[in-house]
């Protein structure tokens, strides 16, 4: 998960406040931007049952919220 955390980490440098983001497929949507992430839905679920991140999905697209913990985590851990 090196990878989708990596991208996370960059997106939160970007917008300290982002918290929300969007998968569809192997893609994140961020800011107008995609990101490819190889088996992402699969690193989604695994997050979503963990409680790292909190499936918000109400429409086709799965979107999902970072948990606070996580955030702090990836801000303090720069990998």
């Amino acid at each position: 998960m090196p990878d989708l955390f990596d991208k996370i980490r960059e997106e939160l440098r970007k917008n300290p406040l982002k918290r929300f983001f969007t998968v569809y497929g192997n893609n994140v949507l961020s800011r107008g931007r995609t990101h490819e992430i190889e088996n992402l839905e699969d690193k989604m679920v695994v997050l979503a049952n963990n409680g790292i991140v909190k499936d918000m999905t109400h429409n086709r697209f799965n979107k999902y919220l970072l948990s606070e913990n996580v955030v702090s985590y990836l801000n303090n851990n720069r990998g």
